[in-house]
């Protein structure tokens, strides 16, 4: 099968071109002062990028006390609102690829997979995703990039990700990586909408709000939805041609209220919802060989609320109480071969409490944090439905509808800073005991030597573990499970400089991975077999000068499967982001943003054909007609380039993207 825009053939001079770019981004910044600098207080304004949004920025996901980039004991980049809009982002996997070592792969049921340095295998798992610190990653699969593919984006006040272990703090899933969501929320009364429309029929619409409700109560509230109508998208196959849709709409609700009861009690309570529903999407590819009936379609929502109370122990300390339930309902239809057609139906929910105990001053120098976790997993049905036009073949619940796990946990995480020396150590562990497996301990470590006030060398090292999923110890159609399966374990080691300045931020991570007891499914079961590796580097560099603004990053992976001797080849071995923004007069503000990926394949599949390289530029042109209101302009492709997309199903050539397509939109604040 192939896609009606073919692939152009594999040309190195392509490659140059985007290489050179960032060597003169690394090796000779100065060359990009186009100015003597002088305040950048209207950049700020018209980019509403203020100073520490780009360098004291604070990150939130990687302890439970707020860590600056300087002290983080991890590979972590927080990417603000401000941040996906420039770049004229619409989906939540479009606010992800700015990342070093970060991809998201196009995979069937409409859904796209972060994958993070490299381990670009068929399925989605590996990454947990958390909202506003829930893990919504689902107990069949490992994964929220199924059923939540698509949370709003103008729902969220930013993203953090975590591109390596997480599993001291999270636990199972934080395996290569974490994608927090932070929803919106605001310390000042404020109102927000904003309106979008594209050449495609894209649309997107939201309001976000603060409001004082007493002295000592707020409230904010976010709603946000967005899709397209069909696409009519064409594609060729032996004997013939198709069309899929790729339409989808999505919608999402967050509402905060945040109050205290006196000066040591408080609490947050959060009510949140989300629903996507993708119609004719890619299939499964070459395991679905059906000529024209290769699509797949998806309908999911979640429902979740949370509650923290909080007590104040001293200036330094205190205790709370945090507890949250979710449901999620999924409903899934794939076509087969011949006419056939498969609909899955599920629902499952979680709830888990914790009680965490925090200490800045605890022993004077260190931070210290305690926790006591429960957690229970239910998938309550699962079911397939196999049928053609006239007669349902199959109708039965899967091995695992019905399955339940509950989890244990304590865990313990802390910093100390040594007095009156350069030396900060970072150390942790998690220890979860299972329902259905035993236990599993998960450690990190980190040293951080302060070269001065302005640079750091850190070395860090973490495990992290995904434990077998629903489907994975209960089986599926398919495939036997295994209820003696063990946990897949990752070692991760990084050694990381950091230098950042009032202006720049620059930043150089090498990283070594090794995976072991990875599960697959061999001679038709789910067992421990795979072994595998992942290195690389990653590079940083931003800087803001008088008009301009650049932000620029890049990657080297080598991945392998060592257990099958075979390359993860869907994951591009270089990655490279560049980022310009300039100020021009009378209030308008351009930013462009590059973004190559070189040496990648088509599929996962080792006879999957290596790709042209892709790069894709992207423009987005934003005024400020008064202080409340800005208009702009996203010009998606411009150069309209036919780019292809490694596939975690292999399609064959691999998914095409958009040729160029223009949006425009406006923002009011009130």
């Amino acid at each position: 099968m192939n896609n009606k825009r073919p692939p152009c053939s594999y040309k190195k001079k392509f490659r140059a071109v985007p290489i050179l770019y960032l060597m003169g981004i690394f090796l000779f910044p100065s060359a990009f002062v186009f100015a003597k600098e002088r305040t950048i207080e209207k950049l700020d304004e018209l980019l509403d990028l203020p100073f520490e949004e780009l360098f004291n920025i604070s990150i939130t996901s990687t302890s439970y006390f707020s860590e600056t980039p300087l002290d983080v004991a991890a590979s972590v980049n927080v990417i603000s609102h401000q941040n996906w809009e420039k770049r004229g982002a619409r989906r939540l996997d479009d606010a992800l690829e700015n990342q070093p070592s970060v991809v998201s792969l196009p995979n069937f049921l409409g859904q796209s997979s972060v994958r993070i340095r490299g381990y670009a295998t068929d399925n989605a798992r590996g990454v947990s995703t958390l909202w506003d610190g829930v893990p919504i990653d689902s107990f069949n699969l490992s994964t929220a990039d199924v059923d939540r593919q698509n949370i709003q984006l103008n729902t969220l006040g930013s993203i953090e990700v975590t591109r390596g272990p997480g599993s001291a703090l999270y636990g199972s899933d934080a395996f290569h990586g974490v994608v927090a969501l932070n929803s919106y929320e605001s310390d000042k009364n404020e109102s927000r909408v904003i309106g979008r429309y594209g050449s495609n029929g894209f649309y997107s619409g939201s309001y976000n709000g603060t409001q004082n409700l007493s002295k000592d109560s707020r409230m904010s509230l976010s709603v946000a939805s967005s899709g397209q109508p069909d696409q009519n998208i064409s594609y060729d196959y032996t004997g013939g041609s198709a069309e899929r849709e790729y339409n989808y709409q999505s919608s999402t609700v967050v509402a905060k209220f945040a109050s205290k009861f006196n000066e040591n009690w408080s609490y947050k309570i959060g009510f949140y919802y989300d629903d996507n529903d993708s119609n004719k999407f890619h299939g499964r590819g070459g395991q679905n060989p059906s000529p024209g009936r290769d699509l797949s379609s998806t309908n999911t929502d979640i429902t979740m609320f949370k509650v923290d109370v909080a007590y104040k122990l001293s200036q330094y300390s205190d205790i709370s109480l945090n507890s949250y339930s979710w449901v999620t309902n999924r409903f899934y239809e794939q076509a087969t071969t011949g006419t056939l057609d498969i609909e899955i139906t599920g629902k499952e929910h979680r709830e888990a409490m914790q009680l965490l105990y925090r200490n800045k001053k605890f022993a004077r120098t260190t931070e210290l944090s305690v926790a006591l976790e429960t957690r229970h997993d239910k998938i309550d049905n699962q079911r397939r439905r196999v049928f053609n036009s006239t007669t349902t073949i199959v109708d039965a619940e899967f091995p695992f509808s019905g399955v339940g796990r509950r989890i244990d946990t304590f865990l313990a995480d802390g910093k100390t800073h040594i007095s009156d020396s350069n030396w900060i150590f970072r150390y942790g562990f998690r220890l979860d005991d299972y329902s259905d497996f035993g236990s599993q301990l998960t450690p990190r470590l980190g040293v951080i030597y302060q070269l001065n006030s302005q640079s750091v060398l850190k070395a860090l090292y973490g495990q992290s573990f995904r434990a077998p999923n629903a489907v994975e110890v209960a089986g599926s159609a398919f495939i036997a499970g295994d209820p003696n399966i063990k946990p897949e374990e990752l070692d991760t080691y990084e050694l990381v400089y950091l230098r950042q300045t009032k202006d720049a931020k620059y930043e150089v991570t090498l990283f070594n991975n090794e995976l072991t007891n990875g599960i697959a499914a061999v001679g038709g079961q789910f067992t421990n077999i795979s072994k595998s590796e992942s290195r690389g580097i990653e590079l940083g560099y931003s800087k803001k000068m008088s008009k301009w603004l650049i932000e620029s990053s890049g990657s080297y992976v080598d991945s392998t499967d060592t257990t099958n001797n075979q390359d993860y080849i869907a994951f591009p071995k270089y990655i490279i982001n560049l980022g310009i923004g300039y100020d021009f007069s009378h209030d308008w503000v351009l930013y462009v943003n590059n973004r190559a990926m070189l040496d990648v394949h088509s599929g996962t599949n080792t006879n999957a054909p290596e790709l042209k390289d892709y790069w894709r530029v992207d423009i987005n042109l934003r005024k400020s007609i008064k202080k409340n209101l800005q208009v702009f302009a996203n010009i998606r492709n411009a150069l309209d380039r036919d780019n292809y997309r490694s596939s975690l199903v292999d399609q064959e050539g691999g998914i095409p993207e958009d040729g160029i397509n223009i949006d425009i939109g406006a923002q009011y604040k009130f």
